[in-house]
């Protein structure tokens, strides 16, 4: 779903609008293709699709040659920002490391960043990305692009650390770190779940407890099926 909303988006106007299948449940299930249950509990699709469609959001895809980074605004105005994109190794490293003061276009998505594909070498452990912050540093958007199968990526063991300061907590993991859930049943009202941890970068949510959230699993450690 994820995947699907960003395609769309990035092609704007080529496509207008598209609807995915589906809100919610009709009835009671354990998991299904939607983002919320029959009870509005939220489903893992939830955030990911939540993120897909936030107003201002970078894609990252493979054309022509090229690893390209699609800048998409869907408000009335320009957003700037300053742009930080390349190749991390699934370990930790960051053999394309770039970065650019780009500016979004109002209503509209735009190619902010290009590079050739050639240098994204080792595929099964390693992974494009993009980060847009604002002038105060402050996140607004960010992707990654996976190519290989899960079954075929060279995971790294992440050695996620996280710690509460003021009303947030911090997450921050020396390996890339797929799909941190805290979570799983759907039913607490978190800013984010089921999210990305980029080798070495902090991710902040807003968090009230005195006493650090709980990670309940990660996509990393999931069981591989051939």
């Amino acid at each position: 779903l994820r995947e699907y909303c960003e395609n769309f988006r990035r092609r704007m106007f080529d496509s207008a609008a598209a609807v995915f299948w589906m809100y919610n449940d009709c009835w009671p299930t354990v998991r299904s293709w939607t983002i919320v249950d029959h009870g509005l509990r939220r489903t893992p699709a939830f955030h990911p699709v939540r993120r897909a469609l936030q107003p201002v959001h970078v894609v990252i895809v493979e054309e022509a040659g090229e690893v390209r980074v699609h800048g998409i605004n869907d408000t009335d105005r320009a957003v700037c920002g300053d742009l930080e994109y390349g190749v991390f190794t699934l370990d930790g490293r960051y053999p394309v490391r770039l970065s650019a003061a780009v500016e979004l276009p109002p209503n509209a998505s735009t190619v902010v960043a290009r590079f050739s594909a050639a240098r994204w070498k080792n595929r099964q452990a390693t992974m494009p990305f993009a980060v847009l912050r604002d002038a105060a540093g402050a996140l607004l958007a960010r992707n990654r692009l996976f190519e290989p199968l899960f079954k075929d990526l060279k995971w790294a063991k992440p050695g996620i650390q996280v710690r509460v300061e003021g009303r947030e907590a911090v997450f921050q993991s020396d390996a890339f770190a797929w799909g941190v859930c805290l979570d799983l049943d759907g039913e607490r009202p978190l800013a984010d779940n089921f999210f990305d941890l980029y080798p070495g970068q902090p991710y902040r949510l807003p968090w009230r407890g005195a006493t650090p959230p709980r990670i309940l699993r990660c996509g990393n450690n999931l069981p591989r099926q051939r």
